[in-house]
């Protein structure tokens, strides 16, 4: 066993640790135990997302003195775990952060041991699916922390690359505003098509895990269970890359509201698992933590109409579109209202929007239920939204509307987990 004094940890917390099973068969060593328990309250804790952010606290204030946090993040067996320091600075080395992982009976530490000073931006992988981050601070004088962000392999990265997106006029196609996207280049992309046939798409969807897809409530509040086709670019062609499966059972969000369009979420568990290829693969599923910045850039795909009263697209479009700030997007929709054109209001909670002030750029009907997907610094995609509603399609002053899935994403890690 590698002697916990020759860690940079807290030597205290971590002396002769016990093996532990990752899958839960026994308890996390006693001393690691502890110093979870022990973490300070306004930091630290467990992460369970396949995405996420820890920040050091008061980020991007500087931290207080005299602090010790602890966060496990944990991702699924036989994943590993990519943490990505966008920024970092402690007051000397009195004040660190260390990365650990277990093998065995070993505490292994990761990125060069304590991690001190100021940095560029750096990564640090992991062997397994389950690492710690330890942060401490002295009593001295405060220093200006840390940003990270993590996520998990086997999820959010695409074999094929995207067509560089170029923003079109409104009235010359696309999704409405954008272009066709490269085959493959998205491919937790799901056409929902019809029960009766499972030819006619009505609704976009994400593939999240091998039996599961995400969509809009409202695409099928009905009842109904419908074809789910993935690996899909052109809706009239069959390339050989696509595959149907059919819905075993639907799980609609306890809270949602048909009208006010709350918690517009709902997981689809399929007959059978799909097979992950260049084409089929999921992305990742944020922790609660993993909110995209307003102003941040993320990316909406589907098969929507190309202007409002338009056809659907043929083939899978693209855009880009930023997120707008909840307060602002509030307003908007509230002076829509007093003019008897709103639908509905916003409900931060549990929803969140894009779009460009002066319009132009939108999701669509025939898009509902699709992604809204944001990359991290560690170049993983996240599913940030669902396509939920709007006012109209790509009119200024009214962004698109998405069901917030950070917000939501508990919900959906325990239904799967409780359904499969």
């Amino acid at each position: 066993m590698q002697p916990c004094a020759s860690l940079s940890f807290a030597v205290a917390m971590l002396v002769c640790l016990v093996p532990f099973s990752v899958a839960g068969a026994r308890p996390l060593p006693r001393k690691l135990q502890r110093a979870l328990d022990t973490s300070d309250s306004d930091c630290g804790g467990e992460r369970s997302g396949e995405v996420g952010t820890i920040l050091s606290p008061n980020y991007p204030q500087n931290y207080p003195a005299g602090k010790l946090c602890v966060w496990r993040i944990t991702t699924g067996i036989g994943r590993t775990i990519k943490i990505t320091f966008n920024k970092f600075h402690t007051m000397g080395c009195k004040d660190y952060v260390g990365v650990y992982e277990t093998k065995g009976e070993s505490v292994l530490p990761l990125g060069g041991g304590k991690l001190c000073n100021s940095k560029k931006p750096f990564n640090i992988q992991s062997k397994t699916n389950v690492v710690f981050v330890v942060f401490k601070s002295n009593n001295k004088g405060p220093g200006q922390g840390f940003n990270a962000t993590y996520s998990a392999s086997g999820c959010g990265v695409p074999v094929i690359g995207p067509n560089p997106w170029s923003r079109l006029a409104a009235g010359s196609g696309r999704i409405v505003g954008g272009n066709d996207a490269r085959p493959g280049s998205w491919p937790w992309q799901v056409s929902i098509r019809s029960w009766i046939d499972g030819k006619y798409h009505f609704c976009g969807g994400t593939l999240v895990d091998k039996q599961w897809v995400v969509t809009a409530a409202h695409c099928v509040d009905g009842g109904s269970k419908p074809y789910l086709t993935f690996g899909e670019f052109d809706r009239y062609l069959n390339d050989g890359t696509e595959k149907t499966i059919f819905t075993e059972e639907i799980f609609i969000h306890p809270g949602y509201n048909n009208s006010l369009l709350t918690n517009d979420i709902a997981l689809l568990k399929m007959t059978s698992p799909v097979t992950y290829t260049a084409y089929v693969h999921p992305v990742c599923l944020p922790d609660a933590s993993m909110e995209a910045d307003v102003g941040a850039v993320c990316t909406i795909t589907g098969w929507g109409r190309f202007l409002e009263g338009s056809t659907t697209a043929r083939r899978l479009q693209q855009a880009n579109v930023p997120i707008v700030n909840s307060t602002a997007c509030s307003e908007m929709y509230a002076q829509l209202a007093e003019r008897g054109e709103g639908l509905h209001t916003i409900h931060p909670q549990s929803m969140v929007c894009a779009g460009y002030p002066e319009g132009g750029v939108d999701s669509c009907q025939g898009d509902s239920g699709g992604p809204l997907v944001c990359q991290s610094s560690t170049g993983a995609h996240w599913l940030q939204g669902v396509v939920s509603w709007g006012h109209g399609c790509a009119r200024a002053d009214a962004p698109g509307v998405y069901a917030r899935v950070p917000s939501l994403a508990d919900w959906i890690r325990q239904t799967m987990q409780t359904n499969s």
